[in-house]
């Protein structure tokens, strides 16, 4: 009799845990579906994905808190997805399910449905982008590039510096300079940035480049140097041209470049070694002229002396 109360208390006690597993079973599959994202997916915080439905393109999806796409406006299908302040969001519906089903220990807000795989699948994309390191070489810091390639199934939609290096700008001259920038970029329409243009990134920042050579190319290199001794350094911001690019950016491509900033600005070592081989070369045929002259003196010193020996110079 005690064993078979014992049995049904293990009987018992096994269904109240299976109980409780089942729905962490079940939401524990969908995370491992929206990880591969078949049927569902997890959007990381800043950032916005695009689903494809059969290789067309289906809808947005973000998570950026206080932020939400514009909406549909009317007549214009593209604007929908800018990525605008608001003050009420509209709630991500499956996400909320799983939080409530599950009494808020489970927080579904950046899970959302896909769509049935493999009809509706997550876009994916090549990225290639540079970032900045700096490092200490003694009392002068150095400013170094790290470029990545990857394939990415999401864009961020919040503020991110990207690395702009720019090679042999011939400013007044004839000087050739390397310039190093900062841009802050963020993406404002996720859609335009994806599918209006091949490589968002890419195209902004040979714009941004082409533009600035021209701009810089003005100026001689002592007043580029002039203008990076400021406190605020050389602000090609103010340039109308810039401004005016930067605005065709945004239209275009939903791209926002906020500010651009120069790093650091150095002559070109091919530029200095030429002129530092040069210079060597003029320094050393004057020590070959100075050195000709003084033993051409030396000679004449030596000639006049004899001469002024009386009866000349007996051997």
């Amino acid at each position: 009799m005690e064993l078979n109360s014992y049995f049904e208390g293990v009987v018992w006690g096994l269904t109240f845990v299976g109980i409780l597993l089942i729905p962490y079973t079940i939401f524990f599959a969908v995370y491992l579906l929206a990880k591969s994202n078949m049927f569902f997916t997890i959007v990381q915080e800043g950032t916005a994905k695009a689903i494809l439905m059969n290789g067309k393109f289906h809808k947005m999806l973000v998570s950026f808190r206080g932020h939400g796409f514009k909406g549909k406006p009317p007549g214009n299908e593209i604007d929908r997805w800018e990525v605008v302040e608001k003050d009420h969001i509209d709630e991500n519906f499956f996400g909320r399910i799983i939080t409530k089903i599950t009494l808020g220990l489970i927080d579904g807000g950046g899970l959302y449905w896909v769509g049935i795989y493999p009809f509706a699948q997550i876009h994916l994309f090549k990225f290639k982008w540079s970032s900045l390191e700096q490092k200490n070489d003694g009392d002068k810091p150095i400013v170094t590039f790290n470029t990545k390639e990857e394939w990415l199934q999401a864009v961020l939609v919040r503020s991110d510096v990207y690395a702009l290096f720019l090679e042999n700008i011939e400013v007044k001259g004839s000087v050739p300079v390397n310039m190093i920038f900062a841009t802050t970029i963020k993406i404002t329409n996720p859609y335009k940035a994806l599918f209006r243009i091949e490589k968002w990134l890419e195209a902004t920042l040979n714009q941004l480049g082409s533009e600035l050579r021209r701009i810089l190319g003005s100026h001689t290199y002592e007043e580029l140097v002039e203008k990076t001794k400021g406190s605020g350094g050389f602000n090609v911001e103010n340039e109308q041209a810039i401004m005016d690019l930067i605005k065709k950016i945004l239209d275009n491509y939903g791209v926002s470049v906020e500010k651009i900033q120069l790093l650091d600005m150095s002559l070109d070592t091919i530029f200095v070694t030429a002129t530092t081989q040069r210079y060597v070369a003029e320094q050393k045929a004057l020590a070959e002229i100075a050195l000709a002259g003084g033993e051409e003196a030396r000679i004449r010193k030596v000639y006049c002396a004899i001469n002024e020996i009386p009866n000349g110079l007996t051997i």
